[in-house]
């Protein structure tokens, strides 16, 4: 039997690219899915919206993050394969073809992922982003397919997340021997968001500190210098430099070859010159 999937898309007060989400689950070159969308508590015209689309699952929650609205997803699913799509981006026409290629030459992996397309919702250029073989280097939603029973032997997602939520997966998926097979081809069409809340340093902040709190010390030097170095150069951002200066300390002794995180703690003794550098849009924080 071939697989199926459950596309999985969360949305809240996305109506105007939601459309463009659905359609291109709708449009896929494989049939064997089924689209359900948890809408997170909107407050737009979703749920007028959704009645448009008769193949698509709808759900509603009250408003309780990205994460919740995924798992919620995954509870509902009926199928063997999820696959979590953000509802501003876009599967590619072959998306789930693609998967079920790779699926039937190793039948006992769980988890598959992929490539994207990044496109700038500003200028439209276009960048090309293979599959990292790591795994979560970091994956995207609508990047990777994954097994229903494995992502619920994980534990789903980490509610308390609205950042990174899928590196902290992906590492408790590596934690569980789950290594993904990797695809050259590209899934994902993602649309570079210049807002919402992977892009707040708030949340940014506090889902870094969460995952170095769970994972540090089950995590190689290279993945603990990387994490608190980019916790470094958030909490600058943010005007919190005595903060950055222990993240960074924290960084440098994970790495002490690194030249660049001895520039960045320099930098962050000099409130001045960092409030230069990592210059903060106030809509960010």
């Amino acid at each position: 039997m071939d697989p199926e999937f459950s596309v999985i898309i969360p949305t809240f007060n996305r109506v105007k690219t939601l459309g463009r989400a659905i359609d291109s689950v709708l449009n896929q070159i494989y049939h064997g899915f089924e689209l359900i969308v948890i809408d997170d508590g909107s407050e737009d015209d979703t749920p007028q919206f959704i009645q448009g689309f008769s193949k698509v699952i709808y759900d509603r929650q009250q408003n309780q993050g990205v994460c919740a609205a995924r798992n919620r997803g995954a509870e509902i699913a009926t199928k063997e394969w999820l696959i979590f799509l953000d509802s501003d981006d876009e599967l590619s026409l072959t998306a789930l073809a693609d998967f079920v290629a790779a699926i039937k030459i190793a039948p006992k992996k769980n988890v598959f992922l992929s490539g994207f397309k990044k496109v700038n919702s500003q200028t439209g250029e276009i960048e090309i982003f293979p599959a990292s073989p790591k795994g979560y280097s970091p994956p995207l939603s609508g990047t990777f397919a994954i097994q229903r029973d494995a992502f619920f032997s994980v534990g789903l997602y980490d509610i308390e997340l609205s950042y990174a939520e899928n590196t902290e997966l992906f590492m408790r998926l590596s934690q569980n021997g789950e290594a993904p097979i990797v695809l050259e081809a590209m899934s994902l069409v993602y649309y570079e968001s210049f807002s919402g809340g992977s892009k707040n340093l708030i949340n940014m902040e506090k889902g870094l500190f969460r995952i170095l709190e769970k994972h540090a010390d089950r995590m190689d030097t290279i993945d603990r210098w990387n994490l608190n170095q980019t916790l470094g150069v958030i909490q600058m951002r943010m005007g919190k430099n005595a903060m950055a200066r222990k993240s960074l300390f924290k960084a440098i002794c994970c790495s002490p070859k690194n030249f660049k995180t001895y520039v960045r703690f320099l930098v962050s003794c000099l409130p001045i010159i960092s409030r230069r550098i990592y210059k903060t849009n106030l809509s960010q924080v």
